[in-house]
């Protein structure tokens, strides 16, 4: 065969199953071998290093754990005695580290792709091009708070509570992180809770965005009316502190890969992250020297690099106020950041507190860290999971509502993959709904996702709650906590695999099987949706006990007694 290593490369579909066998098979020797390099290296304490992606463990963004996972499938396949006539690559460093693999073991397979690093000097244009453009991104973002800094509010000499959130078009005054949170409190706990905003909108509405946060009826406290100049100036010489970064050998397979780690770090694709994880650090050191007093502080937390740079941040120049980490979501078990290790915790760079919203959430959680103090908080994004409703569903139509995730691409397979599999099913009441994620936006990809779809697809336009109310069966690729909102309120789900490498599907393994389907193939999604749509009103009914079951194990419902307790705050 011929082994196409290529990041997002579709792989045989046998390939593809030994391949994320072993990718949840490695996920705890891929962290132990970050803590090796840390430790090895005396990383601990650098936190250039935390807030680079090789550190982070961050599998969406970081092709380190994508590498480490196909050099094990190379040797898994000769083991298994596969032929394999040549091997396609798109790293340097992963070329040289496969060709020393294959040295060393006497295979004879050729490697196709890039074996040499390109010219240094233009390498660097390049490099020094993009940081330019991100730091005269972030000074015209610094400008456009400080024009509107006469909106802000009188800000009050209180001990405040600040909680992390990010705004993305659209979600200003309408909150997509910590709904119900703010309803619940009282008028007078809400005049020391501030909710700390990071914006993710395009620069042209940066100024606006601003002015709505400042005259917003929640309180906003803006990280950049605390930063200054040499904040910045700090945050982007983290491009010369990189070069500062020894990384000593680490072996997999008798090979060592740290060529890989250089690599990735050299190659400044997460260089964005790192600025805005270190200026959450220095934003923590000015509150602090600005004299703000703080009683608790929450992040969103993924465990990303901009939550270690929050957390590093408040760890050091608030030692004594508890940190909470606010797992509002259900991780994949292949986007391992969100699974915090033992050496993250002694390096100081997680929350003192993790906080999970459901209690089958534990466990999983703790699983690389048994000593992580945990607590269980409402389901904020999820409250609507408790609402009554009453089916109002046409009877005589079959309303297939299918999830797009937020990568266009992803989009657009999602799309082609439902299309292939119900072109033969000849069922006239069948209809296809789309829910965009918020970040496809534009039109123009609005357009070339519908291109060339039969009448009975289309876009919807209402609210993820409404639209599932109002849906007989979800089509999810399960890279997003859809899978779980839909079969918490009893709707049957069926899970499309990610035919390109790894796996990030959440996979509901503690809940009853038949209220979801795992489909690999077109063939199995078109089985899936003739069994769905067949089945009789007792067996539907079975499956909203099994949804109520669900909502009491993973959805913490929002009520006032649970945001006081989450705040710690008296009733």
């Amino acid at each position: 065969m011929k082994l196409d290593l290529t990041q997002g490369k579709e792989l045989d579909f046998q390939v593809r199953e030994i391949f994320n066998e072993i990718a949840n098979q490695s996920r705890g020797d891929f962290t132990q071998l970050i803590a090796r390099i840390t430790q090895s290296s005396s990383l601990q304490k650098n936190l250039d290093w935390w807030v680079q992606r090789p550190a982070s463990r961050n599998t969406f963004n970081s092709p380190l754990f994508y590498y480490y996972c196909a050099l094990h499938l190379v040797d898994e396949l000769r083991k298994r005695n596969h032929s394999i006539s040549e091997i396609v690559v798109d790293s340097v460093a992963f070329h040289n580290v496969l060709q020393d693999y294959l040295l060393k073991n006497n295979y004879n397979i050729p490697i196709t792709g890039p074996s040499v690093f390109p010219r240094v000097i233009l390498l660097n244009i390049i490099y020094l091009l993009k940081i330019l453009y991100l730091f005269i991104r972030k000074l015209f973002q610094f400008r456009c708070a400080r024009k509107t800094n006469n909106c802000q509010k009188d800000f009050p000499n209180l001990i405040l509570t600040l909680i992390d959130i990010f705004i993305l078009p659209g979600f200003i005054e309408k909150d997509r992180y910590y709904n119900g949170l703010w309803d619940n409190l009282s008028s007078e706990y809400k005049k020391s809770t501030y909710f700390v905003p990071t914006l993710m909108v395009p620069s042209k509405d940066m100024y606006l965005a601003y002015k709505k946060l400042r005259t917003s009826n929640r309180n906003f406290l803006i990280k950049e009316d605390y930063l200054k100049m040499k904040d910045l100036f700090y945050a982007f010489s983290h491009y010369i502190r990189i070069f500062r970064i020894k990384v000593n050998s680490a072996l997999v397979l008798d090979v060592d890969i740290s060529l890989l780690v250089i690599e990735e770090l050299r190659a400044f694709k997460g260089y964005g992250d790192a600025v805005e994880a270190l200026l959450n650090y220095r934003f923590a050191r000015s509150l602090n020297k600005n004299g703000i007093r703080l009683r608790l502080v929450i992040d969103w937390f993924e465990n990303q690099v901009v939550d270690k740079g929050w957390n590093a941040g408040f760890s050091h120049y608030y030692p004594n106020v508890k940190r909470v980490g606010y797992m509002g979501y259900f991780p994949s078990k292949l986007y391992l950041c969100t699974f915090p290790s033992k050496y993250e915790n002694e390096s100081k760079v997680l929350p003192s507190v993790i906080a999970v919203i459901g209690k089958k959430l534990i466990d999983s959680t703790k699983e690389f860290d048994s000593s992580l103090k945990l607590e269980v908080v409402p389901a904020f994004r999820f409250q609507y999971i408790w609402d009554e409703y009453h089916d109002n569903l046409d009877p005589f139509v079959y309303r297939i509502l299918i999830v797009l995730p937020g990568n266009t691409q992803q989009a657009l397979d999602l799309i082609k993959s439902v299309k292939k599999s119900t072109s033969n099913l000849g069922s006239n009441n069948c209809h296809y709904y789309f829910k965009l994620h918020p970040l496809i936006n534009s039109k123009t990809i609005k357009t070339r996702l519908m291109l060339g779809l039969p009448g009975n697809y289309s876009i919807i336009n209402l609210s993820f709650s409404e639209s599932l109310f109002k849906s007989n069966l979800v089509i999810s690729t399960g890279i997003t906590g859809a899978v779980y909102e839909s079969l918490a309120r009893g709707i049957p789900t069926i899970i499309f695999e990610n035919p390109n490498g790894l796996n990030f599907t959440v996979i509901p393994t503690n809940i009853p099987e038949q209220i979801w389907r795992y489909c690999r193939t077109y063939q199995d999604i078109s089985d899936a949706i003739r069994y769905y749509s067949s089945l009789s009103t007792e067996e539907l009914e079975r499956f909203k006990k099994i949804g109520s079951n669900i909502r009491q194990e993973y959805f913490e419902p929002v009520t006032k007694k649970g945001v006081y307790r989450f705040l710690e705050l008296d009733d």
